[in-house]
């Protein structure tokens, strides 16, 4: 009797866990609890991968338990927010518009290389001692780098309205795209 009410606890506590990106096991990814936006889709956000690789996909199928109401329900999200785990050390983004940022909490993190294709907003990386490639593509509006020490250069796509990098002490070439 004591294991189940520890158990509907953790149950009531947990994050959404989700292992399915398109229909496909990837392994433990925890999304937040999907939110309807204003024009009645979900949107999610990436928190946690486990593994050295993450792929963002522009959209998600999720499975998510709701312990209050014992029902689970399928929801077909779109990625709204990622954050990159400390541990992760490769990241492939690619995004359909509804993506509005990919960032960095407090590190030292151990990403090695990033790959982002397609349109969204905001690209904040810091505390990346580790980043020595990153491949932008499209429509990126706003991109910071701080404290990648590794990073040596970079080409800024098209449309980028803001940049800025600090501390990246062993930047010599920065690339700006036509337009």
């Amino acid at each position: 009797r004591g294991l189940i009410v520890v158990l509907t606890v953790f149950l009531q506590l947990m994050p959404c866990y989700a292992g399915y990106i398109n229909n496909r096991w990837v392994g433990n990814v925890q999304y937040s609890e999907p939110l309807k936006d204003s024009n009645g889709e979900y949107k999610v956000t990436i928190e946690n991968v486990d593994g050295t690789s993450m792929s963002i996909p522009s959209s998600v199928t999720l499975t998510y338990y709701d312990a209050d109401n014992d029902t689970t329900t399928d929801y077909e999200c779109y990625v709204y927010y990622v954050t990159i785990p400390v541990h992760v050390e490769t990241v492939s983004v690619s995004s359909a518009g509804k993506l509005y940022s990919v960032h960095t909490l407090s590190g030292p993190l151990k990403l090695k290389s990033i790959s982002c294709e397609g349109d969204f907003t905001v690209l904040s990386l810091s505390s990346c001692p580790s980043l020595e490639e990153v491949s932008l593509a499209g429509a990126i509006k706003e991109i910071s780098f701080n404290r990648c020490n590794l990073l040596t250069s970079i080409a800024i796509p098209s449309g980028v309205t803001g940049m800025s990098f600090l501390r990246c002490s062993s930047l010599k070439s920065v690339t700006i795209l036509s337009g």
